[in-house]
Parts: C-alpha cells; structure tokens; sequence
C-alpha cells in the first residue's frame, strides 16, 4: 500500500535525521577530564555563584548558555555557573526562554 510506505520512508528519514544528531553532539561532547578543567574554569570565573538565583556554592553545575540541542557549544563563553535546581528547570532552552515560560 502506497501510505504504509510513505510512513515507513518518513520513519527511516526521521531515524536518520536522530543518528546524525547524536552522532555530531558525541563529536562534541569534551573528554571527561576536559570537561573538568572547563567546570573549574567556569565556577572560579563566576565565584561559585549561580548565575540565575544568586546563590553560593553547594551543588553547582556548569549550564550551556545556549543548549548544545540549539546549536550551543561547549566554549567558556556559552558555559555559565548555576544551581542544580535552576539548571535542572532551565533545561534545554536559553535563559530567555526559561524566564518566559
């Protein structure tokens, strides 16, 4: 039937389309003992402060600016300092975003 394989050929093209994506953000994803040198970069830069609430220390992670899935990097001027909390609710979207929502 000539529907069933135009939803099969969308399905490989969407598969398709989901390999290559993931395969480019592992071309991206630093080693793991870079992406520490980075994470310390970032929070003495930013004073071990969130960026978003204010907040000092505890537990801190390092928050893509503008998020890898939109086209971000993993450079120190996209990388800023934030809470586990705001980072965990910011998600994958920019502080814009966030805020607006």
């Amino acid at each position: 039937n000539e529907r069933c394989e135009k939803e099969l050929k969308r399905a490989d093209d969407n598969y398709d389309r989901k390999v290559a994506f993931y395969a480019k953000l592992n071309d991206l994803r630093p080693l793991p003992e870079d992406w520490a040198a980075i994470r310390r970069k970032c929070f003495e830069r930013d004073n071990y402060i969130c960026a978003y609430c204010g907040s000092r220390g505890g537990d801190l992670e390092c928050d893509h600016i503008i998020p890898i899935a939109q086209g971000g990097s993993n450079l120190l001027s996209n990388l800023t300092t934030s809470c586990k909390s705001c980072n965990r609710t910011k998600g994958a979207r920019t502080p814009d975003q966030w805020r607006a929502a």
